[in-house]
């Protein structure tokens, strides 16, 4: 009987940004064998970080409350996804505001892959990722506050073991109670546009 293939991980440690009303958890890489690689991957992850303090009103005087978490979604062979999470309350508003970014990476070569990192060359990957995209918006049945209208380059995803999930922020494009619409598309229906070294790296 084979015994089950084991997938290396990496091994992240969490670090915390705290103020008399701020108080943000964030992961740190260790144990790299590229000190200079971790180093860099790290200071993305905190770019990412302090980027989505500062789009959410870090410095705004009225602000009352400001929380940060992280989920790890993928941490497998190579490839490390993380999605941010910002949540912040201002005196007198009628809600707070949450607000996610993410970060996905190659842990051996030191590579944060954006959107079209992902897939070959020439494969228009954007016609069918909007394709797949406005047909779940339909089938969802989400309030649209603007036209969605295609899949940009810096839309802002992250990776599963199965999955790539696009994610939009409220008000990006539908209201504030629907929260942030997620659509995750299986890599399986889009493996022959796919660069090879993810499709190689997720599977079991």
């Amino acid at each position: 009987m084979q015994k089950p293939k084991r997938h290396p991980y990496t091994n992240l440690l969490i670090q915390q940004h705290h103020t008399d009303n701020v108080n943000v958890q964030y992961p740190q890489i260790m144990g790299l064998a590229n000190m200079e690689t971790q180093n860099k991957l790290n200071t993305a992850i905190k770019n990412k970080v302090f980027g989505l303090m500062a789009e959410n009103g870090v410095k705004r005087k009225d602000l009352e409350e400001m929380t940060g978490s992280f989920e790890v979604k993928l941490n497998q062979g190579r490839w490390l996804s993380i999605v941010f999470t910002n949540y912040a309350y201002w005196k007198e508003a009628a809600h707070g505001l949450t607000l996610q970014d993410s970060v996905n990476m190659d842990v051996n070569v030191g590579k944060i892959y954006t959107l079209s990192d992902l897939f070959k060359a020439n494969s228009f990957y954007k016609t069918r990722l909007t394709s797949i995209i406005k047909k779940k918006f339909k089938e969802y049945q989400f309030p649209l506050i603007q036209p969605y209208e295609s899949v940009k380059n810096d839309d802002r995803f992250f990776l599963t073991s199965k999955n790539l999930v696009i994610y939009y922020q409220s008000y990006e494009y539908t209201p504030y109670y629907v929260g942030l619409p997620e659509f995750p598309i299986p890599l399986t229906s889009l493996s022959p546009i796919l660069i090879p070294e993810l499709l190689a790296n997720l599977r079991p």
